[in-house]
């Protein structure tokens, strides 16, 4: 199956349907398919060669979902750029994907004005929105071409999006995904998800992410809008969720956390929502308690990577329903493995570990990755036999229910113990002063390797200090899990995708030191 098929299908059996939402102005199923063909037409006419790469460097727009299915039916590769990135980390992916072309928000040309001079790839750009004057409009671009599929051979095996992963350690890597992978996590996650065509998805979190990505495909595979936010504004998300008829939106839990701090939100009629599925980092418990109590609609957690195109397990509305001792311990795990994937926890030798014990989580799936852009050493670390290795911590319970305890890199090694920061961040967000906590691993100078600190942002108007905060985790944990220092900050770093950039909030600590884990 290729992406296009989606389209071009929906196309036929209700061409007059809404396929995308955006502001006040609809695009029907045949409007989307035929924007898609103009711009497959504009990029042959441009020189974008067959499984050459489209560099997109922008927020939600209507022509980046467009390009997902443009860049697809010219047989070229849709490269999403995150934009919260800097100047230098956009040089790099940019030129190590040796795009010629660039689809660029009129936002970022500033940016793009500033490292010009060091993308000497980049042949040609076009920009969304406002274009300023030497700048081709995307409308522009799509101007006078057909509307018909272009007469150029592409396989289900060809590559049709590169995602680069999100670079929290290391430098990121291009994540390259096929018409087959994506059309088959789609089609296997879209199961759990209780999608139909009078269903309305909203999708506010970035395009350029994965996560993003696979939920508008699995939108329009069943024939249902895509209600498209240009950015993540948590009180036009909750007006939106309240009254545009919205029954589905995927919410990263940053998102979540934010939408709750919202006064008036036990004010709201969310009646018509349906689901929210939620994934792409780690959600605290109580946090998950609280949105499921406010919002009253179904969950769906969804557990995967970029390199297995989004998704490998879920724990469904049904999951979330579950009751007493089962249903809260079923509330901490990831879920099953969706149609498709298989999921294993192996030990350091690769075989499988024994039923609760801790290992590294691997999976192999139709989705898992072609590999990495120009990186085979990668590729072969990460894809072993077929299985790919996640860097994921976890264990399966004996129903099959995975469970996330951390990741490797992000482990702390203190006294020759593996201490997991997730499970001391449960307990922080259990503390009613608590609104944002983060778990790292600091030299320790009397030759323990490392101590555990804790970073925590308070609440407003709340009081909150270091031995509370301490005494609080040893109610809960083992002494030696325990924070022995606190810094109260004034906000977590996180990427776009909410994931605590903890590499920044080691690094103070780390400078002339070096980490056994990194």
């Amino acid at each position: 199956m290729l992406l296009g098929d989606i389209l071009r299908r929906h196309a036929l059996l209700r061409p007059d349907s809404p396929a995308l939402l955006w502001d006040d102005r609809t695009w029907s199923f045949r409007d989307l398919r035929d924007d898609s063909y103009r711009l497959a037409h504009a990029l042959i006419d441009a020189g974008v060669a067959h499984q050459e790469h489209v560099a997109v460097l922008a927020k939600n727009d209507p022509g980046y979902l467009t390009a997902y299915f443009g860049c697809a039916a010219a047989g070229a590769i849709i490269t999403c750029v995150n934009y919260r990135l800097a100047d230098p980390e956009f040089v790099y992916i940019i030129t190590d994907s040796e795009a010629r072309l660039l689809l660029l928000d009129a936002e970022f040309v500033p940016v793009w004005e500033r490292i010009r001079e060091q993308c000497p790839n980049i042949e040609r750009v076009v920009v969304f929105g406002d274009a300023p004057e030497g700048y081709p409009s995307y409308d522009e671009f799509l101007r006078d071409q057909p509307a018909h599929a272009p007469d150029r051979p592409v396989s289900e095996n060809d590559v049709a999006l590169q995602m680069y992963t999100s670079g929290t350690t290391g430098v990121p890597k291009g994540a390259m995904l096929s018409h087959r992978n994506l059309a088959n996590n789609a089609m296997s996650s879209v199961l759990s998800m209780q999608l139909s065509d009078v269903s309305c998805f909203l999708i506010c979190a970035p395009l350029y992410h994965m996560a993003a990505g696979i939920c508008s495909l699995m939108a329009l595979l069943t024939g249902a809008p895509v209600l498209l936010h240009r950015e993540f504004n948590p009180q036009q998300v909750l007006d939106a969720l309240e009254g545009r008829g919205v029954s589905h939106t995927l919410l990263i839990p940053a998102m979540i956390l934010f939408l709750l701090q919202i006064p008036d939100i036990d004010k709201r009629d969310f009646s018509r929502l349906k689901q929210i599925a939620y994934g792409a980092s780690p959600i605290p418990y109580e946090v998950l308690k609280k949105a499921m109590d406010a919002f009253g609609c179904g969950f769906l957690q969804a557990y995967g990577q970029t390199e297995a195109t989004a998704i490998l397990t879920v724990l469904t509305a049904e999951d979330h329903r579950a009751e007493g001792e089962r249903g809260e311990r079923l509330l901490k795990s990831a879920g099953r493995e969706i149609l498709g994937a298989e999921v294993r926890v192996v030990g350091e030798d690769g075989r499988p570990v024994k039923t609760g014990e801790w290992g590294e989580v691997i999976a192999r799936s139709p989705g898992v990755m072609k590999g990495y852009w120009n990186m085979p050493d990668k590729t072969a670390e990460a894809i072993r036999e077929g299985w790919l290795w996640t860097g994921d911590i976890g264990y399966l319970d004996d129903e099959g229910y995975l469970y996330i305890v951390d990741r490797s890199k992000d482990m702390i090694i203190s006294g020759g113990e593996n201490i997991y920061p997730r499970e001391i961040e449960e307990v922080l967000f259990g503390h009613e002063a608590v609104a944002d906590a983060a778990v790292i691993g600091v030299p320790n100078d009397q030759g323990w390797g490392e101590e555990v600190k804790a970073c925590v942002v308070r609440k407003p108007d709340t009081e909150l200090d270091e031995a509370a905060v301490i005494a609080f985790c040893r109610e809960h944990l083992a002494g030696y899990k325990c924070p022995k220092s606190v810094d109260f900050i004034e906000e977590i770093p996180r990427n776009l995708s909410g994931k605590v950039l903890k590499k920044d909030l080691r690094a103070p600590y780390w400078e002339g030191h070096t980490r056994a884990v990194n």
